[in-house]
């Protein structure tokens, strides 16, 4: 894929860098790959009783292999059932990166720099929960026949279909008007539909370790809208449900893992006592004492993750897509409390037939930030031969003892919905002593 670079000094100490790129990443999860009519397993027997050697190494499947069907059942392949497919004409997913940004040089030890990054997901394989896109939704249009989706009617699919939902004397209406009403769904897997949106400004500072000092501060203001999620996706299982299949641009939403706000400081400190510093002294008691002595410590403040919410009732009765809650007014409450994080009346139960107007995520609705101080301090004893010492180590984390809440509870109609219920741990204590020699 093409990269392009630029670097530029215009003066002494001051860079100008800039860069694009397209990424490309794998076009289908294979993990989660199983296709209807095209994956068989067949299955190795170690042992009978748990003791005897049944099917040995030299030959494990002394039956041959289970073939898959393939074909040979055509369209009727898991026919009344659930199918699975890779859609043809399955592009391959990339990613456009781009970056630019200014470096100054303060002195010989400090570098400052601001920059701002961006990317663009193209052609993303899309998740709903299990790495799989419902095709078999009814279309919106339908639901406004209401409660005649439910009527039952001769099925003509009747002994034709001798298992699962389709094999009886009548089917709901809605059934039959489903796009594929021979199945009852059909999933395509990876589909390449989904997009991403990331930019970002950076600022930092890094002094490199410079007269018993080190010190990196880094800020960054983002947004990272997506419509779908990836992996981390199981974190908030809520954000992987799509609403409806045939509105992709109703799952546009801030990624359940954007921090639009970072700030991240971490540093380490020589006390300037002891032989060979500032404040030295001979006496090998004093340097015992005073000498060798190093502070060090990460504190990191972040913004939280958006949240999403959904309807733990589904009355849809679209077969395929799902519901969230209407959002009826301002969730967001000024002194929020573990026991009621947001307003829980901003939300309604829609209408039967209908999806919900609730977003994906709420970026104005977040889950607590991070506000955590991690602290060591730590010395050194050196003994006569100078590559061998003693080192102690007492560090804290979570230093202040601040409380770190989870995500509350984002299931409309659950009874503890807009709770939480689990906290962050409390503050960790470690002492340690190593010898070095």
């Amino acid at each position: 894929a093409p990269r392009v670079g630029l670097s530029y000094a215009p003066i002494q100490r001051l860079v100008f860098r800039a860069g694009f790129g397209i990424f490309y990443i794998p076009a289908i999860d294979f993990g989660n790959l199983s296709l209807t009519g095209f994956s068989q397993r067949t299955t190795y027997v170690g042992s009978l009783d748990g003791i005897t050697p049944q099917d040995l190494l030299r030959n494990p499947f002394p039956d041959g292999f289970l073939m898959p069907a393939a074909k040979s059942a055509g369209d009727r392949t898991n026919l009344g059932q659930s199918v699975s497919m890779i859609e043809r004409g399955h592009p391959t997913p990339y990613v456009e990166q781009w970056t630019a940004g200014w470096q100054f040089q303060l002195d010989s030890a400090t570098v400052i720099e601001a920059a701002y990054f961006g990317n663009h997901g193209v052609k993303l394989t899309y998740s709903s929960g299990d790495w799989s896109f419902q095709r078999n939704q009814l279309r919106p249009e339908l639901l406004s026949l209401g409660s005649a989706l439910l009527d039952p009617v001769a099925n003509p699919f009747f002994g034709v279909i001798a298992t699962g939902v389709l094999a009886g004397r009548t089917v709901p209406r809605g059934r039959l008007l489903r796009p594929y009403p021979q199945f009852d769904s059909v999933l395509s897997v990876s589909p390449p539909l989904g997009m991403s949106n990331y930019h970002a400004l950076t600022l930092s500072a890094n002094r490199r370790f410079s007269r018993g000092l080190q010190v990196m501060v880094s800020f960054t203001g983002s947004k990272y809208l997506t419509d779908t999620e990836g992996p981390e996706g199981w974190t908030q299982g809520p954000a992987q449900r799509t609403r409806n299949f045939y509105d992709l641009s109703g799952e546009r939403a801030p990624m359940i893992n954007d921090v639009p706000r970072s700030l991240v400081v971490s540093y380490i400190y020589e006390l300037p006592v002891g032989k060979g510093r500032k404040w030295g002294h001979d006496s090998r008691l004093t340097e015992g004492i005073f000498g060798g002595w190093q502070i060090a410590g990460i504190t990191t403040l972040k913004s939280g993750f958006p949240l999403p919410v959904r309807a733990v009732t589904n009355n849809t009765n679209s077969l395929g897509g799902n519901q969230r809650p209407n959002l009826v007014g301002n969730p967001a409450l000024e002194n929020p409390t573990a026991e009621r994080w947001f307003d829980i009346t901003a939300f309604r139960l829609p209408a039967p037939y209908t999806f919900g107007n609730a977003p994906r995520t709420m970026g104005y609705l977040r889950a607590m930030g991070t506000n955590n101080f991690d602290f060591t301090i730590q010395k050194y004893w050196r003994f006569a031969k100078e590559q061998t010492r003693l080192q102690f180590r007492a560090e804290f984390f979570n230093l202040f003892n601040r409380t770190g809440l989870y995500a509350p509870n984002p299931q409309f109609g659950d009874p503890g919905f807009g709770a939480i219920t689990q906290a962050m741990p409390a503050r960790s204590i470690q002492l340690g002593m190593k010898l070095y020699w």
